[in-house]
């Protein structure tokens, strides 16, 4: 024994000129940090330097088994012929077997020559990784990615990750494709503080295969260097002022399809390029300003930049929060309330077009006032009234134009109606045993473990007091019944009429400000067109939720803050349903049969617990028989789950029709198979289909994806193993396989 170290053995022997200790049988060497089992150990007492023979160190984070063991520090080993795992009960799920293993205490371990072995099969080498066994980053090699593919052949890509500072760290993934060439990904992460942060990523490729305007897979005979970038930055300088930062480019627009594994979650539409924005919040106002300078990707020369694209530079806004003016108890003049949005955009197009005005500078003004007349129990009566106005001044690289105004005078007045009915108490209690019957009991503690096999004898009550904590929710079913009459009680253009012109169709807009209220629900885009008209239309509308109240575990004696309404809600499900009817000016225009003068219905439900999500949403025009249909079922039983979701759409040209089907299925604890398809039902055409297989074993150290993906231009297997270190990637992949979305 010296110090807070100890050695166990059956036999000990002690060479005093050497000052050298052995022990052999059964030996065991503990320190305050770690316990190392062996067949023998050679310790030197003047250097503190031991050798331990078949040693074996089992901890909670990892197992190691070695030949050889050499302690040199406290904290460093060195060991040969060894094999690690970070499985503690299954050592033969995985291990990685390594010539030369350096093991530094509570921070890593190092592998030279080394062999990942699965079931005692060597499947992969690996002439050096270091893996973290502690809290805190390390750099080192991380597992590689291996895919296939029909036109690239066989892909291998080799995370690298280094740790440049303690608040940064760079992922360098050299990547190799048997006929593409190699490139590689980057991705370097920088924090400054708390939501203080910037990212940079990059796919570079020099491509053997590809050639702008080249339409085939054949070899081009050259290297064309091709990438693929974002970088992004956040900075909230206080809790009122923030601002963001949002690029992505590149050199080719091809890449966005050779590479869409990469991209895809990257694109969020038809454009990449510069997003950012300032923002700044007080009390009464909210101020910011924001750009966009973007390059079209929706053109046919891959390297050409569309200068005829339309850019925002810049835009910014002011908006008044609600100012009270009068509150009172007085029925009719509860509350009345002044607000104003403010914005200026300036829009800019590089080449002109003709026939077309696209420099423009807009100013787009909303004042408004709230008025609540009362609310008397269930009852409320309200109202607001908005001017709609926007003025535009021309570039002269169009035209010497007029500038051009349009206003518009809104009158929107809301009665409603609403009640709530409660189902139940919520509470969370604790009952002894002792007040349960063994039916009661057994009922009880049996409903997450499935059914108990026979009649364990009861124990005696001085021997034991167990508790059951039961919780209980509640349910409350909210609904609102409303009548919403919306007018326009003035609407006026002057100016340049040739931008009048322009905007009576919704492809002269810049966005959908441009269009007059009275049209904008008939010549609209889809989302203005789901908005009911507002000429002079009386809405009615019936809303329901569902929500789930469930009490939190709370302790009286914890910190002395225990809440006594300590609660969570949730929305479970809701129904609401929405119709407009047009009201006619004149008697005469109006039509005897109500269905003629019937506007858009809007239907939306949706439910999403236990087993069930579930969601349905339906716009349908009346004038033109026409509608937007959006539906997603999802459905989970213990060992398979099923998804179909389908949308039509008859207001684009032509109509879009789509369906989205999969299903998961896990017929053993240890192995999973997904499907997931989705397809353009108007011309018959898969446009994606993904098949996965993941082994993941009872242990719960390691998961083998084997993936199959395919889409209209591509073909590409794919296959990962995902060992469990103790991080949250493992934890969340092995907890979310019945989740479409990983697919």
């Amino acid at each position: 024994m010296s110090g807070e170290e100890t050695l166990y053995g059956e036999k000990a022997t002690y060479d005093r000129k050497n000052n050298v200790v052995s022990m052999e049988g059964n030996v065991r060497f503990v320190s305050s940090q770690i316990t190392i089992y062996g067949s023998r150990i050679t310790s030197n007492l003047a250097n503190q330097n031991m050798q331990i023979e078949n040693a074996r160190i089992i901890t909670s984070e990892f197992t190691l088994v070695a030949e050889k063991l050499t302690k040199l520090t406290d904290t460093y080993f060195e060991a040969d012929d060894a094999e690690f795992t970070t499985c503690k009960d299954c050592q033969e799920s995985w291990t990685i077997f390594g010539k030369k293993i350096k093991l530094t205490l509570n921070k890593y371990i190092q592998i030279v020559n080394g062999l990942i072995r699965v079931k005692g099969v060597n499947i992969l080498y690996i002439p050096y990784i270091a893996l973290p066994i502690k809290n805190k980053r390390e750099s080192g090699l991380l597992f590689p990615l291996v895919t296939s593919n029909q036109f690239e052949g066989l892909g291998y890509q080799q995370p690298i990750f280094v740790v440049t500072g303690d608040n940064s760290d760079i992922t360098l993934t050299p990547t190799f494709w048997a006929r593409r060439g190699y490139g590689t990904d980057i991705e370097y992460r920088h924090i400054f503080g708390e939501k203080k942060w910037f990212e940079f990523r990059q796919r570079a490729i020099s491509d053997a295969i590809y050639y702008p305007l080249k339409n085939d897979f054949e070899l081009s005979g050259k290297r064309y260097f091709r990438h693929f970038s974002e970088v992004e930055s956040h900075y909230q300088w206080s809790n009122s002022i923030n601002q963001h930062l949002f690029f992505s480019g590149a050199k080719d627009l091809d890449i966005l399809q050779d590479q869409a594994i990469y991209t895809d979650n990257k694109i969020l539409g038809s454009e990449v390029g510069l997003t950012t924005f300032l923002d700044m919040r007080t009390e009464h106002f909210n101020y910011g300003i924001e750009a966009n300078y973007n390059r079209n990707v929706l053109v046919d020369n891959p390297e050409e930049f569309d200068r005829k694209y339309v850019q925002v530079l810049p835009h910014s806004y002011f908006n008044f929060s609600p100012y009270p003016i009068v509150q009172s108890d007085i029925f009719g003049l509860q509350n009345i309330s002044l607000g104003m949005d403010l914005d200026h955009t300036v829009f800019r197009q590089g080449d002109i077009e003709e026939g077309i005005i696209r420099n423009a500078t807009r100013i787009n003004a909303n004042p408004y006032l709230l008025w609540n007349f009362f609310n008397i129990g269930p009852i409320g009566f309200r109202s607001k009234y908005l001017l709609d106005y926007q003025e535009y001044k021309f570039d002269r690289y169009d035209e010497e134009a007029d500038p051009f105004f349009k206003s518009s005078a809104l009158l929107q007045t809301e009665a409603s109606f609403s009640m709530d009915k409660i189902y139940g108490l919520a509470y969370q209690e604790e009952r002894d045993t002792t007040d349960l019957s063994n039916a009661e009991f057994f009922k009880e503690e049996n409903k997450e473990k499935g059914k108990l096999i026979g009649n364990l004898p009861p124990f005696q009550s001085d021997l034991t007091n167990e508790t059951i904590k039961e919780t209980r929710h509640s349910y409350r079913h909210s609904q609102e019944f409303k009548v919403i009459h919306h007018r326009i009680t003035s609407d006026q253009v002057s100016g340049n009429e040739q931008f009048e012109r322009q905007i009576t169709s919704s492809e002269g807009w810049f966005d959908y400000i441009d269009s007059r209220r009275a049209t904008e629900a008939d010549i609209g885009a889809n989302g203005s067109r789901q908005n009911v008209p507002v000429e002079n239309t009386l809405e009615f509308q019936w809303n329901n939720s569902l929500i789930k109240k469930t009490p939190r575990t709370g302790s009286f004696y914890k910190d002395k803050k225990y809440l006594k309404d300590n609660f969570s809600y949730r929305r479970i499900g809701h129904i609401n349903l929405s119709q407009g009817v047009i009201l006619r000016e004149d008697d005469e225009e109006q039509d005897e049969e109500i269905s003629n003068n019937l506007t858009r219905l809007f239907f939306d439900s949706a439910y999403g617990s236990g087993p069930w999500i579930f969601s349905f949403q339906n716009y349908y025009f009346h004038d033109t028989s026409d509608q937007m249909l959006n539906f997603s079922v999802e459905r989970r039983f213990p060992i398979i789950s099923f998804l179909s979701r389908y949308s039509y759409n008859t207001l684009s040209n032509p109509d879009l029709q789509s369906a989205t089907y999969g299903t998961q299925v896990r017929p053993l604890d240890w192995v999973g198979i997904s499907f997931l398809q989705q397809m353009d039902l108007n011309v018959a055409t898969i446009l994606r289909s993904t098949v996965a297989l993941d082994i993941m074993p009872n242990n719960n150290c390691w998961i083998f994806n084997l993936q199959y993906r395919e889409d209209v231009n591509d073909q590409r297997y794919a296959f990962n193993f995902i060992f469990n270190f103790g991080d949250e990637v493992f934890d969340s992949y092995s907890r979310s396989f019945f989740n479409f979305g990983r697919l």
